[in-house]
């Protein structure tokens, strides 16, 4: 066995650990996407547990191996065979620069096209592949450029994502410096009863949120006029408190970073034990100061019946991702808590 092979080990040993500090619904697949991140970009207070993490996983592989691989393991490294302490630092310094050197792998965006402005002119841009949480490689087209032109960009910049056809249309309109669509509100629509039963049903308004009638409003950077365009935008939200963090129930608080509006986001997930297509369902709710000061107050005592009961009438954003079918992305209001395990 050599450091290589080391590594690869441990490398398998922390991606196979379910849970992930970054969020259920974070783009990033496993935690060694996550310290992948971690170490390319600016680490966050989670840093330490990752670390922690590496240590034990790294003690216990050296710990674990013959007198044999440890030796030829310590000369690989020029470090003295009887000495564990170095010996483990220098496979966690090996291991951190190869979460350095690797390209992060994310999972792509919930959307192929999308538009966006450029000085007087409609850019019409079909995404490549994602390249980090918030930036994507696209190829872009213009009147000014109609073959195309490939680069990254960040998604701050999308007015609206587009449907295939929608897409194709402006190709055949080779590609017009505005485009014409309704920036009205869109239409609300239920999440299907069928999908919440009994207890994970909608609830009757609580004496502690009983503010339906409240106007709620963000701006074009987190509350764009399409679905689609606002789940984009979720991924830009800042994280600012934890209320419920449950292996298949979590809960947080989100923040605009251009406006500052506030938002509930409530996951819920069912684990397929058959199939392993795991249900998932999100609810994006804005919320008022004084409302999400309650919330943070209140924490993990809140009930399903009292996050249920707010916003009644609200306008909100739902994405829902059953076991077997595609994940669809809608307005409704209200906020659902799904079912979970």
């Amino acid at each position: 066995m050599n450091i290589e092979a080391i590594l690869e080990n441990v490398v398998k040993t922390i991606r196979s650990i379910p849970a992930k500090l970054s969020g259920d619904d974070s783009p990033l697949g496993d935690p060694w996407e996550e310290i992948k991140d971690q170490a390319q970009h600016e680490m966050s207070f989670s840093w330490p547990a990752y670390l922690e993490t590496m240590k034990g996983i790294i003690e216990g592989t050296v710990d674990s191996l013959s007198q044999d691989d440890r030796t030829f393991i310590a000369a690989e490294m020029n470090v003295p065979p009887d000495n564990l302490e170095r010996l483990r630092q220098g496979i966690l310094k090996r291991l951190i620069a190869k979460a350095k050197r690797e390209k992060i792998r994310y999972a792509p965006f919930h959307f192929e096209y999308f538009r966006y402005s450029l000085e007087d002119m409609t850019v019409y841009a079909e995404v490549l592949q994602r390249t980090g949480l918030f930036t994507c490689e696209i190829m872009a087209y213009s009147g000014a450029a109609p073959s195309g032109e490939r680069g990254e960009v960040n998604t701050d910049i999308i007015e609206a994502t587009m449907p295939a056809d929608e897409f194709e249309q402006a190709r055949q309109r080779h590609w017009p410096d505005s485009w014409e669509r309704s920036r009205t509100t869109p239409p609300t629509a239920q999440r299907p009863a069928a999908e919440f039963t009994g207890d994970q049903g909608r609830h009757q308004p609580s004496a502690m949120m009983n503010d339906s009638t409240i106007s709620v409003s963000g701006c074009d950077h987190c509350c764009p006029p399409s679905a689609d365009a606002a789940w984009a935008a979720r991924a830009r939200l800042k994280h600012t408190a934890e209320l419920i963090d449950e292996s298949h129930y979590h809960v947080t608080m989100l923040a605009c970073q251009q406006c500052g509006q506030q938002f509930l986001s409530v996951f819920t997930e069912m684990i397929d034990w058959s199939a392993g297509d795991d249900a998932q369902y999100w609810t994006l709710m804005p919320v008022t100061e004084g409302e999400a000061a309650d919330l943070a107050r209140r924490g993990h005592e809140l009930t399903e019946a009292e996050i249920g009961s707010l916003g009644v009438g609200r306008q909100s954003l739902f994405r829902d991702y059953p076991s077997g079918k595609e994940p669809s992305v809608h307005w409704g209001t209200g906020t659902a808590v799904g079912p979970h395990d």
